[in-house]
């Protein structure tokens, strides 16, 4: 007998199940269920195991967007300068160096 399960008993009287088959009965219900505890665990390790790949990939995921949002606002702003010099730069009339004359028009062809 294994795991410290000792059945010890006399003959049982007839009609009765021996003390040997009610021992190895309940032994083997108890191997069974210490089978189904290990499975458990091992699943239980698994899906702890996989939940914390799946935060890292949160986190990891969570700071590429904050990253995104903060180039969005450094881009967006960067814009909003060089408009700001395009709009300043019109309205200031032509540069000191440039020519007098207009650009000359174009001529498109179609053919």
């Amino acid at each position: 007998m294994a795991r410290g399960v000792f059945c010890h008993s006399p003959a049982s009287p007839p009609g009765r199940l021996s003390p040997q088959l009610l021992c190895s009965s309940v032994q083997k219900a108890l191997f069974e269920e210490e089978d189904h505890v290990k499975k458990l665990q091992q699943k239980v390790a698994t899906l702890e195991k996989r939940n914390r790949q799946l935060r890292d990939r949160v986190k990891k995921v969570k700071r590429a967007l904050r990253q995104a949002r903060k180039n969005g606002r450094h881009l967006e702003l960067a814009n909003q300068k060089l408009s700001e010099k395009l709009v300043a730069l019109a309205g200031a009339g032509p540069h000191s160096n440039a020519l007098g004359q207009a650009p000359a028009a174009r001529t498109y062809l179609r053919g």
